[in-house]
């Protein structure tokens, strides 16, 4: 086993609803797969302010999930949340947290923090009922898992 210090990959996502779940199928097939010292899976579900106390005190964090970026079904996209727009609410139902408010959250309380952190994010082509993937997604499902031991093994 190698040390990559306190890492956590996350994922993120509703595993009825097709597409929507990438993260959670990912996640959960990783943990499966590979057993690094210091390095936790969790099947973050439908994200919720408990993520927060999850990513707290972590060196590093890597999150996948579906993201609608525009592209075609089955793009992956890497990135920051420095990398884009995060905008705290005013006013926030806990029943409708999600990524982005937690990221968001994360930004109000130590702005810093968000430098630790990487997401993956596959556009999805299917979101309505059921628990398998699109063709789209498992086509690319191992790719991304290999990127991720990838940015694992460097240390991003």
């Amino acid at each position: 086993m190698i040390s990559l210090g306190k890492t956590l990959v996350l994922g993120i996502g509703n595993s009825i609803f097709k597409d929507e779940g990438i993260g959670v199928h990912i996640v959960r097939e990783l943990a499966a797969e590979y057993h690094l010292e210091d390095v936790e899976f969790i099947d973050g579900g439908t994200a919720s302010l408990d993520l927060l106390d999850f990513i707290e005190g972590k060196d590093k964090v890597i999150i996948v999930d579906a993201v609608q970026g525009g592209g075609v079904p089955g793009t992956v996209y890497r990135f920051k949340p420095t990398d884009i727009e995060i905008n705290f609410p005013l006013s926030l139902s806990l029943h409708q947290v999600g990524l982005m408010e937690v990221l968001g959250m994360l930004k109000f309380q130590d702005p810093s923090s968000l430098n630790k952190i990487i997401i993956y994010g596959v556009e999805p082509k299917e979101m309505g009922w059921g628990l398998d993937l699109s063709p789209e997604l498992e086509a690319v499902k191992e790719k991304v898992k290999r990127e991720i031991i990838k940015e694992l093994s460097s240390g991003y």
